[in-house]
């Protein structure tokens, strides 16, 4: 065993017998000092997370309300104005914290291309008094996808209007609170929601902390401006299962502008889905969930045994309605998406991770 290294005057290490930085006889290399010295050095970006800021940029000028940048510590998940100096990629709240992860962040971390256009992003909506809940149970999921991803916060609907409508179109919205239809303050965000849906190609969510605070009748009228007819239903833990839909191919999927294709018997969204992840997607799984009932058995995601006709093969009853745990379907060019589960358990997350396009851990969304 290597004796402890000595800390030379430049803060390099040695180690204690041969006085060497890399020794062959005491099977040591202690050059990654040098690349935890030259962090140290140098003044790390600061992303301005203030939320009267103007984090990403042709929102406005300083005052304006815009959504924030997530910025997290990979390693205590406090608020990080710091990123590495490297690859831009991962924050942290201090240098105390940067060190500690070193060893793990060095063996992925590469130089960034400044040539390289910007990543894709998310948009994380959380209204009002709600977000702190939310974000509480969200957080987890937001670790994981982090390294893919940037995820932009807005807690107030012009925020999240104007990360609608910015030049940079996130590939997903992910709808974390409630609602109101009615409310002259949201009125305009819902709208600025269904333009998204039919005309950018990406998909929203309603899920984490949208079923816990939406009321009933609010519920519906949302999903009724999508022109989809999904109620609030039943709030109770249930095994929910897989709808394993008979699969079209992918050229009949690419082809489709909307429903049925081919020989598939699953929506378009779904069977998008389906053909992708279905193999990486849990067949079943016990969850406590706010279920939606009139959804088409061909945009159930997950099902209760009640809906099954064929249990072992997960198989749900063609052209009827079924309550769901998780569904989705198609709107315009894009799609919209519910997830019942109120805990953001862990089976929960790779379905969100697969509705966005990322394979659970896959370095970049699918094109």
């Amino acid at each position: 065993m290597a004796d402890s290294p000595v800390e030379q005057p430049d803060g390099t290490l040695r180690c204690k017998r041969h006085g060497l930085e890399i020794c062959g006889k005491c099977c040591v290399d202690y050059t990654f000092m040098r690349d935890i010295i030259e962090e140290a050095k140098s003044d790390m970006p600061f992303d301005d997370a203030d939320p009267e800021g103007d984090p990403i940029g042709g929102y406005g000028g300083k005052g304006e309300k815009v959504p924030t940048r997530r910025l997290r510590c990979v390693v205590c998940r406090k608020n990080a104005p710091h990123q590495c100096s490297r690859c831009h990629v991962t924050y942290y709240c201090g240098k105390e914290d940067q060190k500690k992860d070193w060893k793990k962040h060095k063996t992925t971390c590469k130089k960034a291309n400044p040539t390289e256009q910007n990543r894709p992003s998310v948009l994380a909506i959380a209204l009002g008094g709600e977000y702190d809940v939310v974000d509480g149970i969200a957080d987890g999921f937001f670790s994981t996808i982090e390294p893919s991803v940037d995820i932009f916060e807005a807690q107030n609907p012009t925020a999240a209007i104007k990360g609608l409508h910015h030049p940079r179109v996130p590939i997903a919205v992910l709808f974390m609170s409630s609602l109101n239809p009615r409310a002259e303050e949201h009125v305009p965000l819902l709208t600025a929601l269904i333009k998204y849906a039919k005309n950018e190609r990406g998909i929203i969510i309603f899920g984490f902390g949208f079923p816990s605070f939406m009321r009933a009748n609010h519920f519906q009228e949302v999903f009724e401006r999508f022109g989809v007819y999904w109620k609030s239903y039943n709030y109770r833990r249930e095994t929910f299962h897989l709808n394993n839909v008979k699969i079209s191919t992918q050229q009949g999927i690419n082809n489709s502008s909307g429903g049925d294709e081919g020989e598939g018997e699953g929506s378009q969204a779904l069977q998008r889905l389906l053909y992708k992840y279905g193999q990486t997607l849990p067949q079943s799984f016990s969850i406590k969930a706010l279920q939606v009932t009139g959804v088409s058995a061909e945009d159930a995601v997950y099902v209760g045994e009640g809906d099954l006709i064929d249990k072992p093969k997960g198989r749900v009853k063609e052209k009827s309605l079924v309550s769901a745990a998780a569904a989705i379907t198609n709107v315009g060019k894009g799609r919209i998406a519910y997830l019942g589960d109120v805990n953001s358990e862990w089976m929960t997350e790779l379905l969100v991770r697969a509705m966005i396009g990322l394979e659970p851990g896959s370095p970049s969304p699918d094109d």
